[in-house]
């Protein structure tokens, strides 16, 4: 499939590299999501607290080592990104998502919702 794909480099800024017909894009998670296991995933979230909440430190590998854990315990993760943390949300969650091997669920406003599978105790059952 020919196309453009979007990746994210260190500076934080977004560029667009083509990606030819016999590249393959890795897709955390081992799979796509569908739009309705998406907004399955979202209503989950609604009433979840935020877990983690990410400050003025911004992304540090140990902030990405604790949500790793957090995902040991818990398949879906509600992350909160302050107000004194200038990086865009959007940003933030798609390098969690790469760093962690997990997908964006959604970003709104500063709440960022990440999903990965459980192989050991999975616990939540996604519509086909």
């Amino acid at each position: 499939m020919r196309g453009y794909s979007l990746l994210l480099n260190e500076r934080k800024r977004i560029e667009k590299v083509h990606v030819s017909a016999s590249t393959e894009c890795e897709v955390y998670g081992g799979y796509d999501m569908t739009s309705k296991q998406r907004a399955y995933l979202k209503g989950l979230a609604m009433t979840l607290e935020p877990s983690f909440q990410i400050g003025k430190g911004s992304l540090t590998p140990e902030y990405t080592e604790s949500i790793l854990e957090g995902f040991n315990k818990k398949e879906l993760i509600k992350i909160s990104v302050l107000k004194n943390c200038m990086d865009d949300p959007k940003e933030m969650a798609e390098m969690l998502a790469e760093r962690t091997h997990s997908q964006v669920v959604q970003v709104i406003g500063k709440k960022i919702v990440l999903y990965k599978e459980n192989k050991d105790h999975k616990k939540i059952e996604l519509p086909k």
